[in-house]
């Protein structure tokens, strides 16, 4: 499968377990972000939380900086659309169990990805997408829901859409842990490689953290 596709369907993918009806999107959130052209016209409470606003403007990494979180790695879902009422369902009943390991693997896509030199489906071989697969379809401990919020948002065609985000954190070490013995588990497997493909792999679980 094209590694863009893959991430693609996988994002897609997240946290459809718990889709209300109603709302037009879901997705997960980049690593860092982009500015869009939207504008926050109103939110749940009085003022912003400070991870919500480093959300918007730095992504997920942006929000591991902030001091309460450093030991963590935070992991943002957001669910779009024009239903509040159906949103708010969405935000309360959502459940890590259940949407955590799509976001996870969301992120170890991007991160070998990242590590690969050419695209990973050859970088790594057949290694990449067993990998991301076996991540989804994990079960994790120690992650959990840590807050939730919500805005609404113009953009300049004065389309106005409520943005629902929920924040997941999990202590890194413990998901590190959790994560190499997958892709210790999936190295044991015999998945035909060629050499420079099983040297690609092990430099990328070497350094898989470093920038995760």
């Amino acid at each position: 499968m094209n590694q863009k596709l893959l991430i693609l369907n996988l994002c897609a993918c997240v946290g459809c377990a718990s889709l209300p009806p109603e709302p037009l999107l879901l997705w997960t959130a980049p690593l860092t972000n982009t500015p869009d052209s939207s504008i926050i016209i109103n939110h749940r409470d009085e003022s912003l939380p400070q991870w919500v606003e480093i959300f918007y403007s730095y992504g997920e990494r942006g929000i591991e900086a902030l001091s309460q979180y450093r030991a963590c790695y935070a992991f943002v879902c957001s669910n779009r659309g024009a239903n509040k009422d159906a949103l708010q369902l969405w935000s309360d009943s959502f459940n890590p169990s259940i949407d955590f390991p799509l976001m996870v693997a969301r992120r170890v896509a991007d991160r070998f990805v990242e590590e690969a030199e050419t695209y990973p489906d050859y970088w790594y071989g057949a290694f990449f997408e067993t990998a991301v697969k076996t991540v989804a379809d994990a079960a994790y401990s120690g992650a959990a829901v840590d807050s939730s919020y919500w805005c609404l948002k113009r953009y300049p065609s004065n389309y106005e859409v409520y943005d629902f985000l929920v924040l997941v954190i999990i202590e890194k070490q413990l998901l590190q842990t959790q994560l190499l013995k997958i892709f210790e588990q999936i190295e044991q497997i015999d998945i035909p490689a060629r050499k420079e493909q099983k040297s690609a792999i092990s430099s990328a679980i070497r350094h898989f953290f470093d920038y995760f």
